[in-house]
């Protein structure tokens, strides 16, 4: 490969004939300059999982900010907010921020005890946790989100506090500060039925069952959820696809369902070595849930005529 000081040897010489063309004549060398390295094969630089969660996330706080505008300050009104994210990567919630403004509660944050707000951005960030919400009042926020973040809480890997409890402890705390008919949206990593673990310190592991059951134990109603994969083993088919008669593709989105179908036929052939390989960081079970016994809520018809999978 050509170094980088032959490039730029290249670059001046080219640059000289195309005269008055180039759109700046000032070039410098950069002496830390070095080369990108390629992608590795078939890497597109897409986490589906991330992404499959991001996108439905994002549709869904849209989506209740068009039922309810006036229940969703934006940054023209700074100060003001009724949306807290609780772990998730801070570049999606910021993007988020561009609906409504957000609080931000990270634990791995290390800002002065007030956090910061940054107005412009209709952000402000807390260094708290997700087991201690206590800076917020009961019942004032319409939207908690937590996307990939609560299978860490209370094992210490992001400076929290070591509580074994600490997933079960926060999806209460997120019920108390939550509105009557207020929304929980999140995911967390999923497996199959019987095979939930802690991978001490880096997350636990549940079931679609055992998410579910918890959700409902801390006072919430699923509203809508989906299963984010990233492995090939899920295949879809689609007909008139670009041209193409018949197309299959690796899933990226299937049912909670046909989760459980598709992956329990191998689990049934190869059994512990395949969820050993597959079984945790390739599937991610994404919700959206309602917090119960509310006195005033939306309609979720209407709601989920505008998210429907």
């Amino acid at each position: 490969m050509t170094s980088v000081k032959q490039e730029y040897e290249d670059y001046l010489a080219l640059a000289e004939t195309a005269g008055e063309d180039v759109s700046i004549s000032n070039v410098i060398f950069d002496e830390n300059s070095n080369h990108s390295q390629p992608r590795p094969s078939h890497d597109l630089g897409i986490d589906a999982i991330y992404t499959v969660q991001h996108q439905f996330g994002l549709g869904w706080l849209v989506s209740l900010i068009k039922k309810e505008p006036e229940a969703f300050p934006h940054r023209g009104e700074p100060g003001k907010f009724t949306c807290i994210d609780v772990g998730s990567q801070i570049e999606f919630v910021a993007n988020m921020a561009t609906f409504t403004n957000f609080v931000i509660v990270d634990p791995s944050l290390n800002l002065p005890e007030e956090g910061v707000s940054l107005p412009d951005l209709g952000i402000a960030l807390n260094a708290k946790e997700g087991q201690d919400l206590s800076f917020l009042e009961s019942s004032s926020m319409c939207v908690i989100s937590s996307f990939h973040a609560i299978e860490h809480f209370g094992l210490g890997r992001y400076g929290d506090t070591l509580d074994p409890t600490g997933d079960v402890s926060a999806m209460r705390e997120f019920n108390r500060v939550l509105v009557n008919g207020g929304f929980f949206m999140g995911s967390v990593p999923i497996t199959l039925s019987g095979y939930e673990r802690v991978e001490f310190n880096k997350q636990r592991v549940y079931s679609v069952k055992r998410i579910q059951e918890m959700l409902r134990d801390a006072g919430f109603d699923v509203v809508k959820s989906v299963c984010a994969v990233s492995t090939e083993l899920i295949q879809k088919t689609l007909k008139n696809y670009g041209g193409h008669r018949e197309f299959t593709f690796p899933a990226s989105v299937v049912t909670p369902q046909d989760y459980e179908d598709s992956m329990r036929q191998f689990v049934d052939t190869d059994g512990d070595i395949f969820i050993e390989k597959n079984g945790a960081g390739h599937a991610a079970y994404i919700f959206l849930a309602q917090k119960q016994s509310a006195t005033t809520s939306p309609d979720i018809d209407e709601l989920n005529s505008h998210m429907a999978f």
